[in-house]
């Protein structure tokens, strides 16, 4: 029994850790505003079958905060996410288009993922707020035989904002 016991405690302490996150920030950084994206290879890697699927473009990302709750836009996706800590920001959002629905209607939809890290302003005058880290684009979209396509389109970016 105490050996079980023993199992079991060591199982939930590194599923709590496992489970963990970077706490939200207390006294956040002033990460709000409008940023100028762009992928630092130029392009984002892809993967899987992404003809059927356009291609992530580099754009505009408008940042509101409140504590440390973020709502965004991207290309005209919603994102909501939260500004860590330790200054990692994480925003996700979905666009559901073609019939697709949060209650289960069948239709195309795009996730978009940025996984960044807020760069303070640095230099005389202060050089431009930089985001740095990654987006992933997951696109879905069912065939006739209710199988469905999908692709991946990941890479680095970087978002400044003057």
């Amino acid at each position: 029994m105490n050996r079980l016991l023993r199992t079991l405690g060591v199982g939930l302490t590194a599923a709590l850790f496992a489970c963990s996150s970077e706490p939200a920030c207390t006294d956040c950084a002033t990460v709000e505003g409008s940023y100028g994206v762009t992928f630092d290879n130029g392009v984002l890697g892809k993967n899987g079958d992404c003809s059927q699927f356009a291609t992530l473009a580099e754009g505009g990302l408008d940042l509101s905060r409140i504590g440390s709750k973020l709502t965004g836009d991207y290309l005209g996706v919603a994102l909501s996410g939260t500004l860590s800590q330790n200054l990692n920001l994480t925003l996700t959002g979905t666009r559901l288009q073609n019939g697709a629905s949060t209650d289960g209607g069948v239709g195309d939809s795009d996730t978009l993922t940025f996984q960044l890290r807020y760069v303070a302003p640095s230099g005389t005058p202060a050089g431009p707020t930089r985001l740095t880290g990654s987006v992933t684009k997951t696109s879905s979209r069912p065939n006739s035989s209710g199988a469905s396509a999908a692709c991946s389109q990941t890479g680095s970016v970087t978002a400044t904002r003057p």
